[in-house]
């Protein structure tokens, strides 16, 4: 999803936003996302049940699964996502317009999250100690391994 050229600079919004069973099929270099927020759009939240990227001629792996030009997300809802193939969560520097981020598969993903974004009770992997972690009650904690 991304704001077509043909309309300029239009600006959206949204309240929900889900990826149902989707599958991205990528045989070239071409690196789309599953969503591209642009021109100061925006969606309170967005949820992935069910995605992934089949690679089938590519030699590396998308950058990230959401790029954020401007634009801004409220909640990012990790429910069920394959995180083969996609290198990260959002475009660089993009948490500043992730309000929290939220779901069973954020620590099963791999991808390392700011503790500032992070749901309470959401097992994650923090970006400032690389380690599984949960936040109780704002505080971050270690996540205990099974």
């Amino acid at each position: 999803m991304r704001p077509s050229p043909l309309y300029g600079g239009v600006t959206y919004v949204g309240s929900s936003l889900s990826f149902d069973n989707c599958r991205i099929y990528r045989d070239a270099e071409i690196e789309p996302a599953a969503l591209i927020l642009e021109n100061d759009s925006t969606i309170e939240n967005v949820t992935f049940y069910g995605f992934s990227v089949q690679d089938v001629g590519s030699r590396s792996p998308l950058p990230n699964l959401v790029n954020i030009g401007r634009g801004a997300i409220g909640q990012l809802v990790l429910n069920s996502l394959d995180s083969n193939n996609i290198d990260g969560p959002v475009s660089a520097g993009g948490f500043w317009s992730v309000g929290s981020v939220s779901g069973p598969d954020a620590l099963a993903t791999g991808w390392e999250f700011p503790d500032a974004v992070m749901a309470n009770g959401v097992p994650y992997i923090s970006a400032s100690t690389g380690l599984p972690s949960i936040k109780v009650g704002g505080v971050v904690e270690p996540y205990p391994q099974p």
